[in-house]
């Protein structure tokens, strides 16, 4: 259901933004989506069964369903749950994550995508690009350096979850 529901949206999408930013033919819109579409749909596909597997190897049978969404949710954000038993799988859940974005592999990969989407930018800008475009690569520019702070941000979440 991940990669069907992400797969149409991600190929809508992305046909739509070609038709309409780079001024292509619907033809070479519907082309594109139903090309990418189903690519990306398959990667979420992946993602998702990957990240279910880690969460089942995990030891969370002792939680409920209702349990376990809010230490997911805790893991991320929100206040820091009363609960101890919701509080120390949401600290598992956000060592877990952690374990997996804070190494040199994740860090490299974030760099190298947060350069070429600046220099991209930049390119547009110098280029005289139309506005939408250089603001679309301006946003991958700000998602990939959002993924530089992010182990930081876990490292912060995972403190107010233990010292409390």
């Amino acid at each position: 259901m991940v990669a069907l529901v992400s797969g149409v949206l991600f190929g809508v999408l992305f046909g739509a933004g070609l038709r309409v930013f780079e001024g292509g033919t619907w033809t070479a819109a519907l082309v594109a989506a139903a090309f990418t579409g189903p690519a990306f749909g398959l990667c979420m596909a992946l993602i998702h069964r990957r990240e279910r597997r880690l969460l089942n190897q995990a030891d969370f049978t002792n939680l409920a369903k209702e349990q376990l969404r809010a230490a997911q949710k805790a893991s991320w954000r929100g206040p820091v749950p009363s609960d101890p038993v919701v509080r120390a799988a949401a600290a598992d859940l956000a060592r877990m994550q952690l374990g997996r974005v804070d190494t040199r592999w994740f860090r490299l990969a974030a760099v190298l995508l947060l350069v070429v989407e600046l220099l991209s930018t930049v390119l547009h800008i110098i280029d005289g690009d139309s506005w939408p475009r250089t603001l679309l690569t301006a946003c991958g520019a700000v998602l990939f350096g959002s993924f530089l702070v992010y182990p930081r941000r876990l490292r912060r979440r995972l403190e107010a979850l233990s010292d409390s």
